[in-house]
């Protein structure tokens, strides 16, 4: 098992805790803020798989976000973000789509998404 902890900038006293987590071949996102602690998507856990080094609270952590990312880009959970953004920025955003997709982002987090061997 390989893990990289995050911490995400926050509103709250303390960052947010990001763990990426690679086991038997799947990777799974978790983040404790209330929506992460829900098995929800989060911005915490959006921003950072998507390699936004302005999330971090440390900036000391941008070798650790780029080997973080490197997983999420092996994995499905890369194509999945792409789409939400790209229906983001439709100005006809479809909220059932949206909401179908954030749900498979966030299962796939959760539940753990298969890395493709390099």
């Amino acid at each position: 098992m390989a893990r990289i902890t995050l911490f995400a900038q926050s509103d709250a006293e303390e960052p947010f805790e990001v763990v990426f987590t690679r086991e038997d071949g799947k990777l799974t996102i978790r983040c404790n803020c209330p929506e992460g602690i829900s098995d929800r998507i989060c911005e915490h856990k959006t921003r950072l798989a998507s390699n936004d080094y302005l999330m971090l609270a440390n900036p000391g952590e941008m070798r650790e976000l780029m080997e973080a990312h490197l997983w999420v880009i092996q994995s499905p959970v890369s194509d999945l973000l792409l789409r939400l953004f790209d229906l983001q920025r439709d100005d006809k955003q479809d909220d059932r789509l949206r909401e179908k997709i954030e749900h498979e982002i966030a299962l796939a987090m959760k539940e753990g998404s298969l890395i493709d061997s390099p």
